[in-house]
């Protein structure tokens, strides 16, 4: 598992990323999208992803932040484009 803090460049596909400007949530669907997350927290999103909305307010109870995240990351227009610029990523030599 990668440190949170850490700068992780991904040398294959040539992005960098400084991830220390999001939220938890927003890391936490960051992590998901980007295939970071560990097997609890892959599955704890698909979880969420799927979910009604009964399941997604017991969820919500428990990971309020995340599930915040996935509900914007699923309805709110512009949300993972703003994630995506203020995660710092930049593809190496231009912009994304």
């Amino acid at each position: 598992m990668l440190d949170r803090q850490l700068i992780f460049t991904w040398i294959n596909w040539g992005w960098k990323m400084l991830r220390d400007e999001l939220t938890k949530g927003e890391k936490f669907v960051f992590d998901w999208q980007f295939r970071l997350s560990g097997s609890f927290t892959k599955n704890l999103a698909i979880t969420m992803s799927l979910a009604d909305i009964e399941n997604r307010i017991k969820l919500s109870e428990s990971y309020p932040e995340e599930m915040q995240a996935m509900t914007d990351f699923q309805n709110k227009e512009g949300w993972w484009d703003d994630v995506i610029k203020r995660s710092g990523i930049r593809k190496m030599g231009g912009g994304l």
